[in-house]
């Protein structure tokens, strides 16, 4: 599921941060050089601040595509979960056990996302 989850989630993440690596003005990193800093102390001081707003867009994308992927695993391979649950529910037909799960599913992605805003608005308050 971990692979899966990975391999489904280093997409978005991926271009989301090459996007926001070229938005780097040239011109900050040719004041960087000018001041004497290496190149290793330019990416750390200059392109990850610059780009960290584009980097958290993409993993704010990659989040619920995370959740889809890991719930749908747990359906399909029934090794537990709320997927495995949900999946159980309908099974048997029961509609509250089915409507619980749901209702568990939504409240783990809205906590997830309220997390990932608080870290967001943290990360670029102090940058």
């Amino acid at each position: 599921m971990i692979l899966l989850v990975a391999l489904g989630t280093f997409w978005p993440i991926a271009v989301n941060a090459r996007n926001a690596t070229e938005t780097v003005g040239e011109n900050l990193i040719w004041s960087a050089r000018m001041m004497g800093t290496s190149e290793r102390r330019i990416v750390w001081k200059v392109v990850v601040p610059v780009s960290t707003p584009g980097i958290l867009t993409g993993i704010q994308i990659a989040l619920p595509i995370s959740l889809i992927i890991a719930f749908v695993f747990e359906m399909v391979s029934g090794g537990g979960g709320l997927g495995f649950l949900e999946i159980q529910g309908v099974r048997e037909f029961q509609s509250p056990l089915v409507y619980a799960a749901i209702f568990a599913i939504m409240i783990v992605g809205l906590l997830l996302d309220r997390g990932l805003q608080l870290v967001r608005t943290r990360l670029l308050v102090l940058a």
